[in-house]
């Protein structure tokens, strides 16, 4: 008897250790295949902004406004030559803005704190000398922790869900010699375990 109860716990704690480890690579190589992505929009970004500050063609400026206009989630901040805000800004927090005055500035020094900048000379464009940091790393940074955080509570939800159902399954028989605190103890524990063990490594 305590033999079958060894080896059902052992089996499932081989299971989830499997599961927990499989996540865990999985998360790494989409959190990767993430940022690979975010890093080509943003290159394709910045190159329609450099064709835009050197062509007069109006098809190409066209196309460049288009690019540059479907930009929904890289966060920029237009700056002088040392790095001083300027009032261009897309996809940074406005309300933000309006209470702290600061705030471009310390969000310019996280940026650069975080990732190299990408920097775009717009010299050419009417308006002056105006260089623009696109602080897409930083961005990239937020989607890496969402994903991973997303994919590490999944797996919980997964392995929560997993092993509820295998209870449900157990004979009467499991019941009458495993105490109820027992059982819950185990299903807490583990399962806390296990998310401990997976948003520690992601």
């Amino acid at each position: 008897m305590l033999s079958q109860l060894l080896n059902w716990r052992t089996a499932l704690a081989v299971i989830a250790i499997a599961i927990v480890t499989g996540t865990v690579f999985y998360s790494q190589y989409l959190s990767k295949k993430i940022a690979a992505d975010e890093r080509r929009k943003v290159n394709v970004w910045v190159q329609s902004l450099k064709t835009r500050s050197t062509t007069t063609d109006q098809s190409a400026l066209e196309l460049t406004n288009i690019i540059t206009s479907e930009n929904k989630d890289i966060p920029i901040i237009g700056t002088d030559e040392k790095d001083n805000p300027l009032n261009d800004y897309l996809n940074i927090d406005t309300n933000l803005i309006k209470t702290d005055s600061n705030y471009l500035r310390k969000m310019v020094a996280v940026f650069k704190k975080q990732h190299e900048p990408v920097t775009v000379d717009l010299s050419r464009l009417p308006g002056g000398g105006i260089r623009c940091v696109p602080v897409a790393d930083a961005a990239l940074a937020i989607v890496q922790r969402w994903t991973s955080a997303r994919v590490g509570e999944g797996l919980i939800y997964d392995l929560r869900r997993a092993l509820f159902a295998k209870i449900q399954r157990m004979p009467i028989a499991f019941f009458t010699r495993t105490p109820t605190g027992s059982i819950t103890s185990r299903l807490n524990n583990d399962v806390i375990g296990a998310q401990t063990a997976v948003t520690s490594t992601l």
